[in-house]
């Protein structure tokens, strides 16, 4: 209808049966209402009301039309208290990859970040494969190895992980390992299956020899299980070896192994506010 007015103001009418106590719940004169309801019948073209002494009483057509605006005042009720609740706060959800190597390292500061942002929903995806931001599939790529040269994401260096050769103390006095390494005899190691990328990993293929390599694994928890147990010695980052007080580090003269780390994230996404929120959790963690 052109006059949502007249409408309104014949449903108070309908409803109250006087003009009076209409006039009153609208806050308007009585000659308003009358006015108001004549010009809503002349534009319909018929009577929706019967006048007697006693007040104003619905037709068959005015009962039709109280029905109507009722559910509509009812719609439009629901609707503002809708729009009156307080926004529901979504939580946001943010998805990192990196490879299956890096997640003991990085639990810790994922795990950080979860306690001091619990609005946002961290999604962790550890694989080998080179992930594509630019379609979605992941947020922010941590990854190791020297910082690529691209313009398709914005990348930069953060805080390498330092790497130790680490042993249980009792395994170091049982080879008589006192101090340095020196030379492997019959020392039992660990290793990570079938990969020589990182410094010290190629260390160990020149160094050590392959029959005092006891165990191999590409899930690096099982390795620093075997290392904290005292059944090898082997690699781990140093710090979650300083959370493992029964083990040490066996130093090796010349060596200082530290893996360089690189973060990378599509041009947009660098602008998102929580995406930033974590690259500066990132770049304050030590892990």
């Amino acid at each position: 209808m052109k006059n949502w007015d007249e409408l309104k103001t014949a449903y108070k009418v309908a409803s109250l049966r006087k003009i009076s106590l209409a006039a009153d719940a609208l806050k308007v004169h009585r000659s308003t209402v009358i006015r108001q309801v004549d010009a809503l019948e002349e534009r319909l073209g018929v009577r929706l009301f019967v006048r007697d002494p006693s007040g104003y009483t619905p037709t068959l057509e005015g009962e039709e039309l109280l029905r109507v605006v009722e559910a509509a005042e009812r719609q439009f009720v629901d609707l503002e208290q809708q729009l009156s609740k307080p926004p529901v706060q979504r939580q946001s959800t943010l998805t990192i990859t990196s490879i299956c190597e890096l997640s003991p390292s990085l639990f810790p500061v994922i795990q950080r970040f979860c306690f001091a942002h619990p609005e946002i929903k961290l999604n962790f995806q550890a694989t080998e494969e080179l992930v594509q931001l630019e379609f979605g599939e992941a947020d922010i790529a941590i990854r190791p190895g020297l910082r690529p040269t691209t313009s398709r994401y914005k990348t930069e260096i953060i805080r390498p992980i330092k790497f130790g050769l680490y042993g249980k103390n009792e395994l170091k006095e049982k080879h008589r390992v006192n101090g340095r390494f020196e030379t492997a005899e019959k020392l039992p190691f660990v290793k990570r299956y079938g990969t020589d990328k990182t410094d010290f990993e190629a260390w160990m293929t020149r160094t050590i020899p392959n029959q005092n390599i006891i165990y191999e694994a590409s899930c690096v928890y099982t390795l620093h299980d075997m290392i904290s147990n005292g059944q090898a010695v082997g690699f781990m980052p140093a710090e979650i070896a300083k959370e493992r007080p029964h083990i040490s580090e066996i130093p090796v003269l010349g060596e200082d192994w530290r893996l360089p780390l690189y973060v990378a994230v599509t041009h947009d996404k660098a602008k998102d506010a929580n995406c930033a929120l974590f690259l500066d959790h990132l770049r304050s963690s030590t892990y």
